[in-house]
């Protein structure tokens, strides 16, 4: 029961961390990273788009999101 309710923490239609106010910024740092990372054939690289998301200073949410805790 304990991992049921663990992985549901973790599970999100929006993976990342967004701060309100600051979802353009966010659109536009996605849209420039798709294109400097996706293959030729459109299909997405997630490490090579984690990273470059990262160096732009966005992260994927953690369990501590839910919990209204910023870092």
């Amino acid at each position: 029961m304990l991992l049921f309710v663990s992985g549901a923490c973790t599970t999100t239609s929006d993976p990342w961390h967004v701060p309100k106010g600051r979802e353009g910024r966010f659109r536009d740092a996605r849209k420039v990273c798709h294109q400097l990372t996706d293959n030729d054939d459109g299909s997405v690289m997630r490490e090579r788009m984690d990273a470059c998301m990262g160096r732009r200073g966005w992260r994927r949410k953690g369990w501590y999101d839910r919990l209204g805790v910023e870092f």
